[in-house]
């Protein structure tokens, strides 16, 4: 508990109390990062009930956005944006790396935070609206896919908490994730598994792409995977559930 503990003051601004850091309890709180997933997507399911006042999705989007930003500080969204900026830039594999830890922003960061947030308003307010399952879900899927793509994974630098983080997931970390995310899907709507199917297929295409550009992941990929993740999971939820409502409608 004490390390599930620790990972809620680290990935959440949920107040928890922070217990005394060390790299064991550091380590063994790793494995409960599904369930800090699972106490964001329970937040943003009861923030999802808004809907029955009837508000339309754009807006419902938004204020979902709002309560995802405020419980996770927008923990990974610097991530996003130093992983654009550095990822895009065209440069060498050095110089990439120099860019992500750059503290200021440049063109592609902003163009990255922009289209994410877009993103989360478009298909926050439709899921939220339509499959509201998917809203518990996704934050356990993201959380999930951070655990899933570090295993075994290189690293880009030998240091930070990225690093930390990577190099610290074994076995026992990875059958929590393996078995956590697709149970919680299945318990809530099953039908959200090819979602999460196509979300983490998602995650391991960005895990390689970043083994071929930066050598390995960093602790900004983390959080670029675990945004990019929950879009593609928000994004095939609900366009699986347009496709569903038009085949038994019989629009298409």
């Amino acid at each position: 508990m004490r390390g599930f503990r620790l990972m809620i003051a680290f990935f959440t601004r949920l107040p928890a109390g922070v217990p005394v850091y060390t790299e064991g309890l550091f380590a063994r709180g790793i494995r409960t990062m599904p369930f800090v997933g699972l106490i964001l997507g329970v937040i943003l399911y009861l923030a999802g009930l808004l809907r029955l006042l009837g508000l339309p999705e754009p807006v419902l989007g938004l204020v979902l956005l709002g309560v995802y930003c405020f419980t996770t500080g927008g923990l990974h969204f610097d991530g996003v944006a130093d992983t654009c900026d550095g990822i895009f830039s065209a440069q060498s594999r050095e110089r990439m790396l120099e860019i992500m830890k750059d503290s200021h922003i440049g063109t592609f960061g902003v163009l990255g935070l922009v289209l994410l947030l877009l993103g989360y308003v478009v298909f926050l307010g439709e899921v939220g609206k339509h499959l509201p399952p998917a809203l518990l879900c996704m934050p356990v899927v993201g959380k999930g896919a951070m655990v899933m793509v570090s295993w075994k994974a290189p690293c880009a630098r030998k240091e930070g908490m990225g690093y930390g983080f990577i190099t610290r997931v074994g076995k026992t970390e990875l059958f929590w994730a393996l078995a956590v995310v697709p149970l919680v899907i299945l318990l809530m709507e099953p039908g959200l598994l090819l979602a999460g199917g196509i979300a983490l297929g998602g995650a391991f295409a960005a895990r390689k792409k970043f083994e071929r550009t930066l050598g390995g992941l960093t602790g900004d990929t983390l959080g670029f995977i675990c945004e990019w993740s929950q879009i593609l999971f928000a994004a095939s939820a609900f366009f699986t559930w347009y496709v569903a409502e038009g085949v038994l409608s019989g629009g298409f």
